[in-house]
């Protein structure tokens, strides 16, 4: 099995932990929760891509689950580029959390409901998306972390 698969297969596993058990069908609504895990088999680096919809003031956080550091900030008011992961040398599995929060004119951090869901883009290839909502509109789409794999060394599968 290539690295990407076993990535594919990875990150499958954990929606299935983390969103319940069974696969839920396309139309079904996913569950909403306030974190997600995010598991980078050996070899391998996660590439978060963010977006944002939102009037409000929007954050993506990216954590290191093991020691809750802070890897990455990203922001419609601030920073948005794509962060990349260090590369997973490890023979271990490494755990990142996803999570969001927002606020109005600097006022407290509010933390947002998300949604995870596998998603098919235009090229035909697949992506998870943690899509989160800061407001009642219930549209999830304020905050977006894009998620896939990359191999930890380029050119490598």
């Amino acid at each position: 099995m290539s690295s990407r698969t076993r990535a594919l297969v990875t990150i499958v596993a954990t929606l299935t932990l983390i969103v319940g058990a069974g696969a839920a069908a396309a139309d079904d609504p996913p569950k909403v929760q306030e974190q997600f895990l995010i598991e980078v088999p050996p070899g391998q680096r996660l590439v978060v891509t963010p977006s944002f919809s939102a009037g409000f003031e929007n954050e993506i956080i990216v954590t290191v689950h093991q020691n809750g550091h802070v890897a990455a900030r990203m922001s419609n008011f601030g920073e948005r580029g794509v962060w990349r992961s260090p590369p997973n040398t490890t023979d271990a599995v490494l755990v990142y959390r996803i999570t969001s929060r927002h606020r109005a004119a600097r006022s407290s951090w509010i933390a947002n409901q998300g949604t995870r869901r596998r998603v098919k883009k235009p090229d035909g290839s697949f992506v998870e998306r943690c899509a989160f909502e800061d407001s009642t509109d219930g549209d999830y789409d304020d905050a977006v972390a894009e998620l896939r794999f990359e191999p930890a060394v380029p050119g490598s599968r």
